[in-house]
Parts: C-alpha cells; structure tokens; sequence
C-alpha cells in the first residue's frame, strides 16, 4: 500500500511538473535585428540647383575662369538606370591676366547613368555671349562628367569638356575686348581680325560643382 502511494505521489509530481513545463513553454525565439548594409538605390531624379568653378586653357596658352549659377531636372527612365536631363546657366567668364569679362547664357543636355552613389555622364550644350561687340557670339560644348553623392540633397561633381568661342566681327567695329583679351591671347593685345571677319576657338575647360537636390 506504502508503495502504491509513493509510486502515485511521483507520477503526481512528474504530470505536474510536464503541465507547468507546457505553461511556461519558453518564448519563441524571435529573429535577431542586424544592421544590414544594403545599398539603398540613390534616387538621381528630380529638380536641383547649383554653382560651379570651371578653368578654362586655350590653344594659344591664354586662361581664364569661369563661374556659374545653374538649374537642371534629371529623369531616371525606369529600371534602365539611364538618367535624361536638361539644364540652364548662367555664367561669367574672366580673363586671369586682368582682361576682359563678359557673361553667358546657356542650355544643354546632359545623359548619365546610376551607379549608386556615383553618376557619371556626359553632356552638351550652348550659350550665348552678351557682348553688343560681336554678332553671334556663342559658345558649344561638350564633354563628360562624375557626380558623387554626399547624401540624399547634395553632390559633388568634376566636369572636363571642350568648349568652342565663336562669333563674327561687325565690319565697322575693331576686334572687341573679348576676343582680345578673355580667350585668344591673354591680354597680350596683339590678336587682329580682318574687319566684318569670323572667327571660332576652342578651349578646354576643367569645373567644380555642387549640387542640391529638391
């Protein structure tokens, strides 16, 4: 009888323990958080504007520089990763060697593509030189350019591009300061032109530039 008890105490203690087990069943183990570095796909659309800092060297070893102001809206097309974009400047241009300055007007195109944080491109463009002096002053360029993303709103970008100075003299007028002085020969004074004459010159020009994003 002593032994019918104790087995019946025992098996009463392990059913108990078993129930409270199945009460107190551990929590089920939820998934640790990890910082993931997932590279979130950098958005290039949309409008900005910016500033840029550009050297300008001609073929006849004359420089100047350049500053602009400009506005532009990039358009990403789709899963393509191709950026279309279009953007409007305006600029000044000076002679180092303390010659002329005149001012610009200008449009081009611009077609990149996103590498993340990185959008390298290309572009072309015009600009109109404001200088009653010459009768259809302008300027064509081309080129190519980087543009990295510091964060979501602002960029940093380096640009190398050819820009060509074109433009004809009116026939009663002397060959103006710009021609001059700001690109041709570096102030020297010594460039002539034959009167009512055209003339075109190419330049290299280096900028900087940064970017904010709306």
């Amino acid at each position: 009888m002593i032994r019918l008890s104790a087995i019946c105490i025992v098996f009463s203690v392990t059913a108990s323990a078993t129930l409270a087990g199945g009460l107190d069943a551990p929590e089920t183990a939820q998934p640790e958080i990890m910082a993931r570095h997932t590279a979130v796909p950098m958005n290039w659309s949309g409008p900005y504007a910016g500033l840029s800092y550009g050297a300008l060297s001609a073929d006849n070893d004359s420089n100047s520089t350049s500053l602009g102001i400009y506005a532009g809206y990039g358009h990403e097309l789709g899963q393509t990763r191709l950026i279309l974009g279009g953007e409007a400047e305006l600029g000044r241009i000076k002679d180092s060697d303390g010659g002329a300055t005149f001012d610009t007007t200008g449009l081009r195109l611009r077609a990149g593509y996103n590498a993340g944080l990185v959008q390298p491109y290309a572009f072309v463009g015009t600009a109109q030189i404001n200088d009653d002096d010459i009768d259809d002053a302008k300027i064509t360029s081309r080129g190519i350019g980087v543009e990295f993303a510091v964060n979501h709103r602002l960029r940093l970008g380096l640009e190398y591009g050819v820009s060509t100075f074109s433009g004809s003299i009116d026939g009663s007028e002397d060959a103006p300061s710009f021609s001059r002085d700001a690109i041709f020969d570096g102030g020297s004074g010594d460039f002539s032109l034959p009167e009512g004459g055209d003339y075109s010159e190419d330049a290299t020009v280096i900028s900087l530039r940064a970017s904010y994003t709306f």
